[in-house]
């Protein structure tokens, strides 16, 4: 019996239970380091982003992802782990 609804996804030959713990609109941040190849681009640790859409866990080429975010003006796919709640510093002084 299969189990695929909302709250399954595909990673790495395997299916992952859990719920994702952003949504589109949520400023975040970059907890490591990606290389993007197709770009010749880095995003450094540290460097916000906006999540502008869940990635569908039935989508065969992008399935594994969990978010595609806005971040330094291009559209890059994160998973859940490598990113973190965007904290502005409370200290304005």
């Amino acid at each position: 019996m299969e189990l695929l609804n909302h709250d399954t996804r595909y990673f790495r030959g395997y299916h992952v239970f859990g719920e994702r713990n952003f949504n589109v609109g949520d400023l975040v941040v970059s907890k490591m380091r990606v290389e993007l190849t197709f770009d010749d681009h880095i995003v450094e640790p540290g460097e916000i982003g906006l999540v502008v859409k869940l990635v569908q866990y039935n989508d065969w080429l992008t399935g594994e992802y969990d978010y595609l975010v806005l971040i330094q003006g291009r559209e890059v796919y994160f998973f859940d782990h490598e990113l973190d709640f965007y904290e502005p510093n409370k200290d304005t002084s």
